[in-house]
């Protein structure tokens, strides 16, 4: 799936060709990502991601989530995914990483907009949830920017390597 986000962004299904570029932005982002990513230890290697690159593409088939590569002229960045799809409930919860070097650019705000498009009028999505590390700043302006309300804070929602982080739970719904 191509999907064209404006003239310099856009997405594409993970497949095996991009597990190296994969493998490479995740090495030269691994400090900056894991202050707010739980799975770095387990992403080490092309192989790594080719494993990863096959469960996404297992769990699109099943319909349980959806992970696109987010690429900006021409080059891969991060990702971005319904993480958790319930299409009895029309709910999914929405992740995102990007690379360092393209951050405060508004590429993830922009990726994020199309994104929920996508959801609303492909798979009938009516509510989005994002959960966000209560001190990861950038990625709490994201939902804030596209009209997310913060419903809830959770104490220790995730542990990161060494210590709990609290989240932020943001929500927006399109009925």
């Amino acid at each position: 799936m191509f999907l064209r986000v404006n003239e310099s962004i856009y997405f594409d299904h993970l497949n095996f060709n991009l597990a190296k570029d994969l493998a490479d932005i995740i090495e030269k982002n691994r400090s900056y990502l894991k202050q707010w990513l739980p799975w770095l230890n387990h992403s080490n290697s092309t192989s790594d991601s080719e494993q990863f690159i096959k469960k996404c593409m297992q769990d699109y088939g099943d319909k349980k989530s959806l992970t696109l590569a987010i690429f900006y002229e021409n080059t891969l960045v991060g990702l971005i995914s319904f993480n958790e799809i319930h299409l009895e409930k029309n709910t999914t919860k929405i992740g995102y990483w990007l690379v360092e070097s393209h951050m405060g650019q508004g590429i993830m705000s922009a990726a994020c907009k199309t994104f929920i498009q996508y959801g609303m009028a492909e798979l009938n999505l009516k509510k989005f949830i994002i959960c966000c590390a209560k001190q990861n700043h950038k990625s709490n302006a994201i939902p804030l920017r596209l009209g997310f309300t913060k419903v809830e804070e959770v104490k220790d929602a995730e542990w990161l390597y060494d210590h709990f982080v609290d989240h932020n739970v943001y929500e927006l719904q399109s009925y």
